[in-house]
């Protein structure tokens, strides 16, 4: 008796047709996107004792929270559409228990006060803003990502809403850089944000792809995978 051998090759061999064949079932009820988040100080990734660590990752950079992919302090990215969520958290910022997220504030109120009958007291409600839309490669590539945007980085959820308004064409016709950069509280303390800037405009290729998402999410819900945490990014 012979043993079988699999033979796995890196390239796509001719005899695979790129026919998508068997996900004629697959909607975007089915998909999640990775989430990307800026590295902070507070956070486990830069910490090397905790299990979430990222060796190589440097505060401020962004970094994929699936594939642990660092992209560095600035990426482009096409955005195509955003959600708006409500979380229920500690009222100490030092605290990250995740209660849920909702579509609105008064779902969230509703889950506090189920929270406060159990006895899970002093929580609150933070607003945070997901962004969908596709990272671009420097070889050009392009991959579905999510952005969350809250506390610190609601500003720079404005800016972001800003400079695609003001160009009066769909949200996807455009290139958005988004640049790490460093701010000051009202404490005086240093921390890590976000600028937005227009560079340019999508590929045929990438604009039929945003078309495409934008068609399939804007009746959906999306769903994302990744850090189910309330901190501060």
């Amino acid at each position: 008796m012979t043993n079988n051998q699999i033979t796995i090759t890196e390239e796509i061999p001719d005899y695979i047709k790129d026919l998508k064949r068997g996900n004629e079932n697959v909607s975007v009820e089915d998909l999640v996107y990775p989430l990307v988040l800026q590295a902070q100080g507070n956070t486990d990734v830069l910490n090397p004792k905790k299990e979430r660590y990222i060796d190589g990752l440097k505060t401020g950079e962004f970094y994929n929270t699936i594939t642990n992919e660092i992209y560095g302090e600035s990426m482009d990215i096409c955005f195509v559409t955003l959600e708006k969520f409500f979380i229920v958290r500690p009222y100490d910022k030092n605290k990250n228990d995740y209660y849920g997220s909702f579509m609105t504030k008064e779902e969230a109120e509703a889950r506090i006060a189920e929270l406060d009958n159990e006895g899970v007291k002093d929580l609150t409600i933070k607003k945070s803003i997901n962004h969908y839309g596709y990272h671009i490669k420097d070889t050009g590539e392009f991959s579905k990502i999510c952005i969350p945007l809250r506390n610190t980085k609601l500003n720079a959820h404005k800016q972001l809403n800003t400079i695609i308004s003001l160009t009066g064409r769909d949200r996807f016709a455009s290139v958005i850089r988004m640049s790490s950069i460093v701010d000051v509280n009202k404490e005086g303390q240093e921390y890590y944000t976000i600028k937005f800037s227009a560079i340019g405009y999508p590929s045929k290729e990438l604009y039929t792809a945003a078309e495409k998402m934008y068609e399939e999410t804007k009746s959906n819900q999306l769903k994302t995978i990744g850090e189910e945490s309330t901190e501060e990014y």
